[in-house]
């Protein structure tokens, strides 16, 4: 019985990650200021090329890329601005999806190099969401140039600035760090 509980709510979860990361991807894709056309996949792997961004360096980022990473847990990380108390996770899950998007409307800036080269397209960035719900590292995976890349990574140095904490991610009843990859999409 007990097992038959937790594969109902591992596959409850499973299904709130999948619409979760649904609509994180619609989103980003109708950002005025960051929507795309262009149908650009992320690289099947990241080179060794791929910078690990470590500025600004905060006293509580001690997550180091090599450590124990997740690529799927039972709760995915939830972003910060939500009145928490809900115990439905997919209404958690829609909450720090749209805050996640406001604070991208927000806070990303098309960079004036792109816009005057006509840039568009897609860029991709990953950071780890630490089992304190801190972001720890964070690299570039795909840039179109033009300071989009550098961009969208300066929103995720406002979140470590600004302290941003989000829910940790939640595998086997215990946080664990997660990869989060983000595209962020950019249309004149």
């Amino acid at each position: 019985m007990k097992q038959m509980k937790k594969l109902n709510r591992n596959s409850l979860n499973l299904k709130s990650a999948i619409l979760s990361c649904m609509i994180l991807c619609t989103g980003a894709l109708i950002i005025q200021s960051c929507g795309s056309e262009r149908d650009e996949n992320l690289p099947d792997n990241t080179d060794a090329s791929s910078e690990l961004r470590e500025e600004p360096k905060t006293p509580t980022e001690i997550f180091d890329w090599g450590d124990d990473i997740h690529k799927v847990a039972d709760e995915m990380p939830l972003f910060e601005g939500c009145n928490m108390s809900s115990t439905d996770y997919s209404e958690k899950r829609e909450c720090s999806d749209h805050a996640l998007l406001t604070y991208l409307y927000k806070n990303l800036k098309y960079p004036d190099e792109a816009k005057d080269a006509g840039v568009e397209g897609r860029v991709y960035v990953q950071f780890v969401v630490t089992d304190e719900g801190i972001i720890g590292k964070r690299r570039l995976v795909k840039d179109i140039g033009a300071g989009c890349g550098d961009a969208a990574l300066a929103v995720l140095d406002k979140m470590i600035a600004e302290d941003v904490r989000w829910t940790p991610a939640i595998k086997d009843d215990r946080k664990v760090n997660i990869l989060f990859t983000l595209p962020v999409t950019y249309k004149l």
